[in-house]
């Protein structure tokens, strides 16, 4: 797990920064998360997947997206990584719509806006 992915876990799901803060009870249940990535992995038979992961375009693309006060990396954490099961590849139509998120923004569209869109239709995609 990237290790900005790694901090916005724990912080989101246990309330801690570093993994010496985990109870022991949280640790275990932290060890179980980090199996099920495993398993996740290992069932999918291509040997590009990553969970979380997106073509370096698209993450040269969010990252030269000037927009003030703005991360591409925290925004993917908190609205794609937070948000889908660990052993969900982004590839395929969570990529595409990270694109059409991109796309928009460029277009002048505001941020907040379509974080909202980009969210439903997030929803769409993981209820199909």
């Amino acid at each position: 797990m990237p290790q900005p992915h790694l901090v916005n876990h724990l912080k989101k799901h246990y309330g801690v920064e570093t993994m010496s803060d985990l109870t022991f009870g949280q640790g275990a249940k932290f060890g179980s998360h980090l199996q099920d990535m495993i398993e996740g992995k290992e069932e999918n038979n291509n040997e590009d997947y990553e969970p979380y992961s997106l073509s370096q375009e698209v993450i040269d693309w969010g990252n030269e997206t000037n927009i003030e006060g703005w991360d591409f990396g925290t925004w993917f954490t908190t609205h794609v990584v937070q948000a889908i099961p660990p052993n969900m590849p982004v590839k395929g139509k969570i990529e595409d719509a990270v694109k059409q998120f991109l796309t928009k923004l460029d277009d002048g569209e505001e941020l907040e806006t379509m974080s909202a869109a980009f969210d439903t239709k997030l929803k769409e995609i993981l209820s199909e």
